[in-house]
């Protein structure tokens, strides 16, 4: 199993036949499929980079708005500065096995909280820099951020790892995130050390974003939507990913009532979501729903995986004290794990 946590890509795992074996070993015969498009690099026009090195960051830095950069195979390096995007830009690489875009000293790697449309595809983004223990443990603006994108960004076919706090963090309103591998990302924070902010991606103080076809592996915590959580522009959509051996929460929902004048709302189904919380922090689970309202769970499967064959909880939903958890979960497969769910929110007790 350990060979198969580490894939360069969901696409790559889809094109090598590998993603059907992954699922084989954690879902029993009646799980959900769950199927990713195996997508290469597109024909890109626009602004031609390559070479490697500190061409990416020199184009960056001389283009104006709504620049698409057509990256070709190589190493990219970036400075402490980071990649900072404008409205409109488009990063575009040869593919997730080819461009690789990296730092080891910047915060945020690839940003733009000002910024709106822009587009990330065929990409391995590696980096994120805490900008001290003590400070980042202080202060969530301090910490290591792989990518903070603003408003309707979209993220696709492409990875994203090895951030010290977040793959990516703090988007903005209606981020779109398909077919994109977020490993190892925040695992300094594993464990006694636990933080309350790093994850594989951690949003919603602008809204819900949605994230579909993807694999979240190996985080601190793997996809979780904090503090307000508005549908105003988009709810919270996480459907048919998989979801692994994260040390906290696989999927986590909460805090939805920071303004009570919004609306918030989750659909989280057609996911696997194994083996989470092995760092076996108090009331975490593979699925929870805390303090966090209009929550749909459906034909999710949790449980155990190979490297954590421990039986576990498979969805929670509690008020932690913000709020009460409202939703409902029907037709999903606990596969052996424990269902642990606080009223007023809905869950069967036959749940299998």
């Amino acid at each position: 199993m350990h060979a198969l946590r580490r894939p360069r890509s969901l696409s790559a795992l889809v094109a090598s036949g590998l993603l059907g074996s992954v699922i084989a070993l954690i879902a029993p015969a009646n799980a959900i499929p769950v199927v990713a498009p195996s997508i290469g690099a597109a024909a890109c026009s626009g602004t031609q980079v390559s070479g490697g090195g500190t061409t990416l960051q020199n184009a960056v830095r001389r283009a104006g708005a709504g620049t698409t950069f057509c990256v070709a195979a190589g190493n990219y390096t970036v400075d402490s500065a980071g990649l900072e995007l404008q409205s409109g830009d488009k990063i575009s690489g040869a593919g997730v096995g080819s461009t690789f875009i990296k730092s080891t000293s910047a915060r945020e790697l690839i940003s733009g909280s000002q910024s709106n449309k822009v587009v990330i595809q065929n990409v391995d983004v590696a980096g994120g820099t805490d900008k001290s223990t003590s400070a980042c443990d202080a202060s969530t603006i301090e910490c290591g951020r792989a990518v903070a994108p603003g408003d309707n960004w979209l993220i696709q076919h492409a990875r994203i790892h090895g951030a010290d706090s977040q793959g990516i963090g703090s988007p903005g309103a209606a981020l779109v995130i398909d077919d994109v591998e977020l490993d190892h990302n925040g695992n300094k924070w594993d464990g006694p050390n636990n933080n309350g902010f790093a994850a594989g991606i951690k949003g919603g103080v602008r809204g819900g974003f949605t994230i579909t076809n993807s694999f979240v592996h190996d985080n601190n915590q793997g996809v979780w939507c904090d503090v307000d959580c508005k549908n105003t522009e988009m709810g919270f959509i996480v459907r048919n990913n998989v979801i692994l051996d994260n040390c906290s929460f696989g999927i986590h929902y909460e805090n939805t009532y920071l303004n009570k004048s919004t609306p918030a709302s989750a659909t989280i189904s057609d996911n696997v979501v194994k083996g989470n919380d092995w760092c076996n922090l108090q009331r975490k689970a593979d699925i929870g729903i805390v303090s966090a309202q209009g929550a749909t769970l459906t034909n999710n499967d949790t449980g155990a995986t190979p490297a954590h064959p421990q039986a576990d909880v498979g969805i929670t939903a509690f008020n932690r004290g913000l709020g009460a958890s409202t939703g409902s979960a029907k037709g999903n497969r606990l596969n052996g794990d424990a269902l642990k769910c606080d009223s007023p929110f809905v869950c069967p007790a036959n749940a299998r």
